[in-house]
């Protein structure tokens, strides 16, 4: 079953999916740039494409997905200019702002 919710932070919109899986749900917040996801995955899945994606330290709601701290980033999410330790909600903005 898959779950969708639309997320506003401000002047920010953001797509929230939840995977529910057998035995615990997945929580991903996405935009047009990436996503945010938890340490579930592995970062070196998603190296070779420019898509942004950062794995954050905590993942059991969409909350705590955007106010949790990026623990790791793909090559692209640090190309958009994305830190370790930035917040969800930082790392979406600077998702926001890359350029195609």
């Amino acid at each position: 079953m898959v779950d969708l919710k639309s997320i506003t932070h401000g002047a920010q919109r953001y797509i929230g999916v939840t995977l529910k899986l057998p035995f615990v749900p997945l929580y991903l917040v996405l935009n047009t740039k990436g996503f945010l996801c938890g340490p579930i995955f592995e970062i070196h899945a998603f190296d070779s494409v420019k898509t942004c994606v950062c794995i954050m330290s905590q993942a059991e709601s969409y909350e705590q997905l955007l106010e949790s701290v990026v623990v790791r980033c793909s090559s692209g999410a640090v190309h958009a200019g994305i830190l370790l330790g930035m917040s969800g909600y930082e790392a979406m903005s600077k998702m926001n702002e890359t350029k195609d």
